[in-house]
């Protein structure tokens, strides 16, 4: 499902995204530290997302939908699923990465309340290549 949902990036991304080089070892061994939430639509696996508990806040990586349920809400559910755990455990803040070079995807997550937070560097690189986005979590009312 990463494979899939991260194929347009492939040779648009410097450096290349991390997801293209992903196995099941790879995810197994990631999931040592993450934990994900998997979405289906009519028992067919649409998305996933991982997410990572930080001593301040919640870090929400790896959100792939595959392209035939894009804009179907898949993906903001997901997304929605990742805050609701933060705010039952605590958290204030969910947190995630995006790439400088997709704008669209950066509007995406501020469209959803995620906010600039700094620029990032990939090792080696003396530009920013990414940006860290931050949505501040109010606790419920119920």
């Amino acid at each position: 499902m990463v494979h899939a949902a991260f194929e347009q990036y492939r040779h648009r991304l410097i450096p290349p995204s991390s997801a293209h080089a992903e196995s099941l070892a790879s995810i197994t061994q990631k999931l040592a530290a993450f934990q994900a939430f998997i979405c289906s639509v009519s028992n067919e696996p649409a998305g996933c997302v991982f997410y990572l508990r930080k001593s301040d806040h919640m870090y929400l990586d790896r959100l792939s939908v595959l392209q035939k349920f894009r804009r179907q809400g898949v993906g903001s559910s997901l997304i929605r699923a990742v805050e609701q755990l933060a705010i039952r455990e605590g958290y204030s803040a969910v947190r995630l990465g995006v790439r400088i070079a997709l704008p669209a995807t950066r509007a995406y997550y501020e469209r959803l309340g995620f906010t600039w937070l700094e620029d990032c560097f990939h090792e080696g690189f003396q530009t920013p290549t990414y940006i860290l986005m931050q949505k501040l979590l109010k606790k419920s009312s119920n």
